[in-house]
């Protein structure tokens, strides 16, 4: 069943369950493939889920990223998360009702609005001076991955970094040591509904610092020093699932 675009859709749909052995590229793969099977596929998927139940919010929140990915309008699985227990949930859900229907009447006509990133916020370095560098860094809207792939900072300066999450669904970043990325991402995998009241980090001596869950809209600050050890340190979101898009480095020379 490893043969990438030859597995079946429901294969595929069961893989965005499975976040530990098929993460991220499933959801590519999905979003690329016929939508009317897509949809059809992820509806009988979503029946073994209770949307009353918080360890369960986010295969919900994944089927409407489908949803959202391939312009189709589900008002009952929307609903449904309005009302989830999960509060990051009714978040993005929200911000899913306002694209789909706050639109220009003209382009709500023919399908939900488009959601565009704001070109003028700038990301990368933003300054940087004797005594601070400013970075930022911002999801990219419906592409599941940071605006940002590297930034080279120098050893043991110190850092500014604004991190913007305008997508819909809610992310995180986590600066870990260097080659322990996936080591980290897959242990968030384990906590289940527990997740979200940690923003899906685990307490791990591999990990530098950890923004919050940001929900659509949100942006947080966070002051650190650059290590002192020369070297790539890895930052990823550890949202079940989004590790291997989700990624990025920071080169400290």
């Amino acid at each position: 069943m490893r043969g990438g675009k030859n597995r079946p859709f429901q294969s595929l749909c069961l893989c965005v369950r499975s976040d530990e052995e098929y993460p991220c590229p499933t959801r590519v793969e999905l979003s690329e493939r016929n939508s009317e099977q897509v949809i059809t596929a992820t509806k009988k998927w979503l029946k073994q889920f209770d949307p009353k139940s918080k360890k369960d919010a986010h295969h919900l929140l994944e089927a409407l990223w489908l949803h959202q990915q391939h312009n189709v309008r589900d008002i009952k699985l929307l609903n449904l998360l309005l009302k989830s227990p999960e509060p990051h949930a009714r978040i993005a859900a929200q911000a899913v009702q306002h694209h789909w229907f706050n639109a220009d009447p003209a382009v709500a006509a023919i399908g939900p609005e488009i959601v565009h990133q704001d070109k003028t916020q700038k990301s990368g370095i933003l300054s940087d001076t004797k005594d601070l560098t400013t970075i930022r860094i911002a999801t990219v809207v419906e592409k599941m991955k940071y605006d940002t792939p590297e930034l080279t900072v120098k050893a043991g300066k110190k850092i500014k970094l604004i991190f913007a999450n305008p997508e819909f669904m809610p992310h995180n970043i986590v600066l870990v040591n260097p080659g322990k990325l996936d080591a980290i991402a897959i242990q968030a995998t384990t906590l289940g509904a527990n997740g979200f009241a940690v923003g899906f980090v685990l307490e791990s001596k591999e990990i530098l610092w950890a923004s919050k869950l940001l929900d659509h809209g949100k942006e947080e600050t966070i002051e650190f020093t650059a290590p002192k050890k020369p070297g790539d340190y890895p930052y990823v979101c550890t949202f079940p699932g989004h590790h291997l898009l989700m990624r990025g480095v920071f080169r400290v020379e």
